[in-house]
């Protein structure tokens, strides 16, 4: 990931970096990866979303070269839980 160690990668600034834990990268990746895999519920005009699709995450992690372990799926689990939060707002 490129600039993972704190360098800018954007135009912005150096206080709107975030910076983790190295032993976390796995884990922001896979969630990053699977961006776009959300499950959503259809009613009338409006979503729900539901969670992440494992199966198209765990494919676009494979793409990527990157496998989790149990506890790196776990925490994935937590940043979805936390995503679907601010999903529902």
């Amino acid at each position: 990931m490129a600039g993972w160690t704190g360098a800018a990668s954007g135009p912005e600034t150096v206080d709107e970096r975030l910076a983790l834990p190295a032993e976390l990268e796995p884990v922001v990746r896979a969630f990053l990866i699977g961006a776009t895999q959300w499950r959503w519920l259809g009613a009338g005009f409006a979503a729900m979303p539901l969670g992440l699709d494992y199966a198209g995450v765990r494919a676009g992690c494979a793409m990527a070269g990157l496998r989790l372990t149990p506890e790196q799926f776990e925490g994935l689990q937590i940043m979805e839980a936390e995503a679907l939060k601010l999903l529902a707002r």
